[in-house]
């Protein structure tokens, strides 16, 4: 074996070896022109004094800055010209236009002619309640009062009746009386002759005196007569027309105990049993008008004095906005809230239930014209008073005067021109610095 490795190593020595370099590759391509060298000076040059302004203007900004605030916490829009609206955003609940709900007129026994969800028609028949009492009253009223009407024609009747008498005894005394005035004419030309006394002409003259007096009082007695007969027939009518206003009323109260639907609707609650006993003033039963809808919402005291009927307001449904007004607005505050109505404009859209929840935009305001900007923190943190403008990598604070704060939007009074950009965020923690630097 040592002889092997021996042999090796005389071999290995013995043998010339040799490395070849790399000079056989390398290839000659001249020197570089002078222009190349020129534009690679012009090169640097000029990254070397972008690379100096950017730090002067870096520098400075930042000698000038009093204070940094962080760029993650910056908001920022800009200040536009336009409309204004100043509106606020509440939730309300759908309600039917008219929703009436029916009470028990009296006590009785209560039958229902309807379910709950049942679509009635107007005048419809909704429930009628029994009151036995209150019937049998109206049948001896009516009795009564027919009674009265017959014993009026029964007056009547003896009151032409000692019409025609009187009349028949004034016809009489007449007839008696032409005809001693024709005897005394009679006897006025027999007594010229002298063919009769002197005294029996004077008591046929008296005679005829006392008929013609006769006969004028009949005449004034006869009309004093027609008279009281007509007080009498007028004090029997006003009578019966007292009796009549009896009957009309226990009708008007048993006709209230048939309750009937005023308009076409749904049947709402029911809030009785069939063959209950209801009493006076309790509820029935409510019937939905499907015809037209409203929504009822509530909206916070501080913004009472700015309501009024007729302000604009949308209500959204479905991700769309519709058009409507305000309406009826509650003359009082509860529970810190005004209650109010907001009417559609024009037909409500398909599909709306009682009592579906839905976010209603009450314009309280509206300007043409305005310089407006988002709204966001800045105003609460500096009262309205001061902004911050965005200046490059600057904020400088300048002073603003704040009008009316919508929902999305804050009216600009002074202070800012269309165009320029402010910080909406929160800069509360650089309250009293003029000048900051936005980094990162």
């Amino acid at each position: 074996m040592k002889r092997i490795l021996k042999q090796t190593q005389r071999e290995m020595s013995t043998t010339d070896t040799k490395i070849d370099g790399t000079a056989g590759q390398d290839e000659f391509v001249g020197y570089r022109s002078r222009r190349g060298r020129r534009l690679l000076t012009i090169g640097i040059a000029l990254v070397a004094s972008l690379v100096t302004i950017f730090v002067s203007v870096y520098l400075y900004d930042f000698f000038v800055a009093e204070d940094f605030f962080e760029s993650s916490k910056v908001r920022t829009a800009v200040a536009e010209e336009g409309r204004f609206e100043r509106s606020i955003s509440v939730e309300g609940k759908v309600v039917a236009t008219f929703n009436p709900t029916f009470y028990a007129k009296d006590l009785g026994v209560i039958s229902l002619n309807v379910d709950e969800g049942d679509e009635v028609d107007a005048d419809q028949l909704l429930a009628t309640i029994s009151n036995a009492e209150l019937t049998s009253q109206l049948r001896r009223q009516q009795s009564m009062l027919e009674l009265q009407r017959v014993e009026l024609d029964t007056l009547k009747n003896e009151l032409k009746q000692r019409e025609l008498e009187s009349s028949q005894q004034l016809t009489l005394l007449k007839i008696n009386l032409e005809a001693s005035r024709r005897e005394l004419d009679r006897m006025s030309q027999i007594t010229n002759k002298g063919s009769i006394s002197l005294n029996d002409y004077e008591k046929l003259k008296d005679n005829v005196h006392a008929l013609e007096v006769q006969v004028e009082n009949t005449v004034q007695q006869n009309a004093l007569a027609r008279e009281n007969r007509q007080y009498e027939v007028r004090t029997k009518s006003l009578s019966i027309d007292q009796q009549a206003l009896v009957v009309d009323d226990l009708k008007r109260q048993v006709d209230e105990l048939s309750i009937e639907s005023p308009v076409d609707g749904v049947v709402g609650d029911i809030l009785v049993n069939e063959r209950d006993t209801v009493v006076r003033n309790q509820p029935i039963m409510s019937v939905v008008d499907l015809s037209s809808y409203e929504v009822e919402v509530s909206i916070p005291e501080t913004y009472a004095e700015s309501l009024e009927p007729g302000i604009a307001a949308y209500i959204t449904y479905r991700n769309e906005e519709y058009k409507g007004t305000l309406g009826a607005i509650s003359p009082e505050v509860k529970q810190g809230s005004v209650s109010a109505r907001v009417v559609f404009e024009g037909d409500a859209p398909a599909g709306l239930r009682q009592n579906l929840r839905l976010n209603n935009r009450i314009i309280l305001e509206s300007k043409d014209r305005v310089i407006k900007v988002k709204r966001g923190p800045f105003v609460e943190a500096h009262g309205g008073r001061g902004v911050y403008i965005l200046d490059g990598n600057l904020a400088r604070y300048r002073r603003i005067r704040v009008g009316s704060v919508g929902l999305n939007e804050v009216e600009i009074l002074s202070g800012i021109k269309r165009g320029e950009t402010l910080i909406i965020s929160n800069t509360a923690e650089l309250m009293g610095v003029e000048t900051a630097l936005i980094t990162n």
